[in-house]
Protein backbone atom coordinates (compact mmCIF):
# COMPACT_ATOMS: atom_id res chain seq x y z
CA UNK A 1 0.00 0.00 0.00
CA UNK A 2 1.12 3.61 -0.85
CA UNK A 3 2.79 5.99 1.81
CA UNK A 4 -0.50 7.69 2.62
CA UNK A 5 1.67 11.34 3.20
CA UNK A 6 3.19 10.82 0.12
CA UNK A 7 -0.22 10.15 -1.77
CA UNK A 8 -1.82 13.02 -0.11
CA UNK A 9 0.98 15.25 -1.35
CA UNK A 10 0.95 14.01 -4.43
CA UNK A 11 -2.72 15.15 -4.63
CA UNK A 12 -2.61 18.23 -3.47
CA UNK A 13 0.22 19.14 -5.88
CA UNK A 14 -1.37 17.91 -8.91
CA UNK A 15 -4.72 19.54 -7.98
CA UNK A 16 -2.37 23.01 -7.27
CA UNK A 17 -1.02 22.25 -11.43
CA UNK A 18 -4.35 22.09 -12.56
CA UNK A 19 -6.26 24.66 -11.39
CA UNK A 20 -3.34 26.86 -11.85
CA UNK A 21 -3.42 25.83 -15.75
CA UNK A 22 -7.23 26.33 -15.79
CA UNK A 23 -7.11 29.69 -14.45
CA UNK A 24 -7.90 29.17 -10.80
CA UNK A 25 -5.12 30.59 -9.06
CA UNK A 26 -6.89 30.94 -5.83
CA UNK A 27 -7.26 26.98 -5.80
CA UNK A 28 -4.85 26.50 -6.88
CA UNK A 29 -3.01 28.72 -4.27
CA UNK A 30 -4.95 26.45 -1.37
CA UNK A 31 -3.62 23.06 -2.64
CA UNK A 32 -0.12 23.78 -3.17
CA UNK A 33 0.12 25.54 0.17
CA UNK A 34 -1.54 22.40 1.71
CA UNK A 35 1.13 20.34 -0.23
CA UNK A 36 3.94 22.66 1.01
CA UNK A 37 3.08 21.57 4.35
CA UNK A 38 2.20 18.09 3.70
CA UNK A 39 5.77 17.06 5.25
CA UNK A 40 6.78 15.20 1.97
CA UNK A 41 6.97 18.91 -0.02
CA UNK A 42 9.77 18.98 -2.62
CA UNK A 43 11.40 22.12 -4.16
CA UNK A 44 8.74 21.67 -7.43
CA UNK A 45 6.11 22.63 -4.81
CA UNK A 46 7.43 25.71 -3.87
CA UNK A 47 8.37 26.52 -7.49
CA UNK A 48 5.05 26.15 -8.28
CA UNK A 49 3.51 27.78 -5.57
CA UNK A 50 5.34 30.86 -6.61
CA UNK A 51 4.34 30.24 -10.09
CA UNK A 52 0.77 30.86 -8.68
CA UNK A 53 1.87 33.88 -6.99
CA UNK A 54 3.31 35.24 -10.22
CA UNK A 55 0.13 34.91 -11.83
CA UNK A 56 -1.77 37.40 -9.61
CA UNK A 57 1.33 39.64 -9.13
CA UNK A 58 2.54 38.62 -5.76
CA UNK A 59 5.97 39.30 -6.46
CA UNK A 60 6.84 38.87 -2.96
CA UNK A 61 5.28 35.82 -2.24
CA UNK A 62 6.54 34.28 -5.35
CA UNK A 63 9.90 35.25 -4.82
CA UNK A 64 9.90 33.79 -1.29
CA UNK A 65 8.59 30.37 -2.87
CA UNK A 66 11.49 30.67 -5.80
CA UNK A 67 14.48 31.30 -3.11
CA UNK A 68 12.71 28.00 -1.56
CA UNK A 69 12.97 26.16 -4.63
CA UNK A 70 16.41 27.16 -5.72
CA UNK A 71 17.57 26.11 -1.44
CA UNK A 72 15.71 23.18 -1.87
CA UNK A 73 17.22 22.08 -4.91
CA UNK A 74 20.50 22.75 -4.48
CA UNK A 75 20.84 20.78 -1.22
CA UNK A 76 19.42 18.13 -3.47
CA UNK A 77 22.21 18.61 -6.39
CA UNK A 78 24.81 18.89 -3.36
CA UNK A 79 24.13 15.40 -2.48
CA UNK A 80 23.79 14.22 -6.11
CA UNK A 81 19.81 13.33 -5.59
CA UNK A 82 19.13 16.70 -7.41
CA UNK A 83 18.26 18.11 -11.17
CA UNK A 84 20.92 20.68 -12.23
CA UNK A 85 18.47 21.47 -14.75
CA UNK A 86 15.10 21.99 -12.92
CA UNK A 87 17.73 24.59 -10.72
CA UNK A 88 18.07 26.36 -14.02
CA UNK A 89 14.14 26.75 -14.17
CA UNK A 90 13.91 27.62 -10.55
CA UNK A 91 16.58 30.11 -11.05
CA UNK A 92 14.93 31.89 -14.14
CA UNK A 93 11.58 32.03 -12.48
CA UNK A 94 13.55 34.36 -9.68
CA UNK A 95 15.12 36.16 -12.58
CA UNK A 96 11.29 36.51 -13.99
CA UNK A 97 9.76 37.33 -10.98
CA UNK A 98 12.68 40.14 -10.03
CA UNK A 99 12.19 41.66 -13.85
CA UNK A 100 8.57 41.80 -13.55
CA UNK A 101 8.78 43.24 -9.46
CA UNK A 102 11.29 46.00 -11.08
CA UNK A 103 9.15 46.90 -14.64
CA UNK A 104 6.30 47.28 -11.96
CA UNK A 105 8.07 49.97 -10.59
CA UNK A 106 9.42 51.82 -13.76
CA UNK A 107 12.37 52.42 -13.00
CA UNK A 108 16.28 51.22 -12.92
CA UNK A 109 16.75 49.67 -9.96
CA UNK A 110 18.51 47.13 -7.94
CA UNK A 111 16.02 44.01 -8.95
CA UNK A 112 16.97 44.50 -12.69
CA UNK A 113 20.47 43.52 -11.12
CA UNK A 114 19.11 40.64 -9.62
CA UNK A 115 17.27 39.27 -12.35
CA UNK A 116 20.34 39.44 -14.25
CA UNK A 117 22.36 37.44 -11.60
CA UNK A 118 19.35 34.93 -11.59
CA UNK A 119 19.55 34.16 -15.43
CA UNK A 120 23.38 34.10 -15.18
CA UNK A 121 22.89 31.40 -12.51
CA UNK A 122 20.37 29.58 -14.67
CA UNK A 123 23.17 29.63 -17.88
CA UNK A 124 25.84 28.64 -15.82
CA UNK A 125 23.52 24.89 -14.48
CA UNK A 126 21.81 24.92 -17.94
CA UNK A 127 24.08 26.43 -20.97
CA UNK A 128 22.40 24.80 -24.02
CA UNK A 129 18.87 26.06 -22.72
CA UNK A 130 17.97 29.40 -25.50
CA UNK A 131 15.51 30.47 -23.10
CA UNK A 132 17.60 31.75 -20.18
CA UNK A 133 19.57 33.81 -22.51
CA UNK A 134 16.26 34.89 -24.30
CA UNK A 135 15.04 36.40 -20.72
CA UNK A 136 18.43 37.77 -19.68
CA UNK A 137 18.33 39.86 -22.90
CA UNK A 138 14.93 40.83 -22.60
CA UNK A 139 16.44 42.49 -18.59
CA UNK A 140 18.95 43.88 -20.39
CA UNK A 141 17.02 45.71 -23.18
CA UNK A 142 15.29 48.04 -20.80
Amino acid sequence: MADAPLVRHKTLFNLGIVYRRVGDTSRSIDNLKKASISGQAKAATANNLGLSYFDIEDYDSAMEQFEKSTSTEQSLVDEKKGSLEDLAFYYNNMGLCHYHQARKMQEENELMVQAVIAYDSAIKLNPDNAIHYFNRGNVRLH
